[in-house]
């Protein structure tokens, strides 16, 4: 697969700003599809990478995608911490 980066775009979300980066793939057999990829921690491996057929349909998307994984990431961390306090 080949891919070449198209488009670069920042949002932001709770505070944040958070750069998204937009692919376009290409297959041995030509096909192509669109992918986004966006750090969301503090580690450069803490990615999330979504995948679309069309790319107007991804970008439509990104916001609501990334703010749900960001968002549903920090209440899993709130309650992990919880029971982290109530176990210590």
């Amino acid at each position: 697969m080949f891919s070449e980066l198209i488009a670069v775009k920042t949002f932001r979300i709770n505070k944040r700003d958070y750069e998204v980066r937009y692919y376009q793939n290409t297959n041995l057999h030509g096909s192509v599809t669109y992918s986004l990829e966006t750090q969301i921690g503090e580690d450069e491996d803490d990615k999330i990478i979504f995948d679309d057929k069309y790319f107007h349909v991804l970008e439509e998307r990104t916001y609501d995608l990334l703010s749900a994984s960001i968002y549903s990431r920090m209440v899993v961390d709130y309650v992990l911490d919880k029971e982290e306090k109530k176990e210590g």
